[in-house]
């Protein structure tokens, strides 16, 4: 079968929505809410200290352009030295991923690229071209201006399948993935947004997808 790309528009969801209260046994939370452990953290400019700024902790949140930015920070440009990647130390293979985020106010047209890189490689290209991309558009079901919570959860099985929700709803799927293992990661791309409640339940072996998709 032909590799089929995980790139995704979505729309945002109600604030935590039914997914929120699926079952969290067996799930393990990864971001601590008070510092980086387990993560490592790189901007476009290499300034350490600056992309510490751009991702503040913030209530055991990571707060992305807070309010030490001006509005107008380098916004509509398409390049900008702040752009990065906040990811995992190690790597992971069969796992469902969960995490709130939201946008902020601070926000330019071309961040709706802000998302999260499923395997990238060395140079941060994802697997098979794709990532979980956060657009900017609401419905009925999907928040994105309007300072509301969204739940998604990722569930990816080694090469065989990832499955992507938002706030409950199956958004896209895809099939024979490569590479099987790797990190992910959470981007920063001129916009004001929020990321909180991190946490990923691993698997020993793959699980069939009829599983998450009651």
């Amino acid at each position: 079968m032909k590799n089929v790309s995980i790139q995704m528009m979505l729309a945002f969801g109600l604030i935590l929505g039914a997914a929120a209260s699926e079952s969290e046994e067996g799930f393990k939370t990864i971001f601590n809410g008070e510092n980086r452990d387990g993560w490592y953290l790189k901007i476009r400019s290499g300034d350490e200290e600056l992309a510490k700024k751009v991702y503040a902790i913030e209530d055991g949140v990571i707060h992305i352009f807070n309010d030490e930015f001006p509005d107008a920070y380098n916004q509509n440009t398409g390049s900008n030295d702040t752009h990065g990647l906040f990811y995992t130390e190690r790597t992971y293979t069969n796992y469902v991923l969960r995490f709130g985020y939201k946008w902020g106010t601070g926000y330019d047209w071309f961040a709706t690229e802000d998302g999260t890189y499923l395997h990238p490689d060395d140079g941060g290209k994802p697997y098979d071209e794709g990532w979980l991309h956060l657009a900017s558009k609401t419905d009925h079901h999907h928040h994105a201006l309007d300072g509301q919570w969204n739940e998604c959860e990722i569930i990816v099985m080694g090469d065989q399948y990832a499955i992507h929700k938002l706030n409950g709803d199956v958004i896209n799927m895809a099939f024979n993935l490569k590479p099987a293992a790797g990190i992910f990661d959470f981007q920063s791309e001129t916009a004001e947004i929020y990321y909180r409640n991190i946490r990923i339940k691993e698997y020993e072996a793959p699980v069939p997808p009829e599983q998450f998709l009651n």
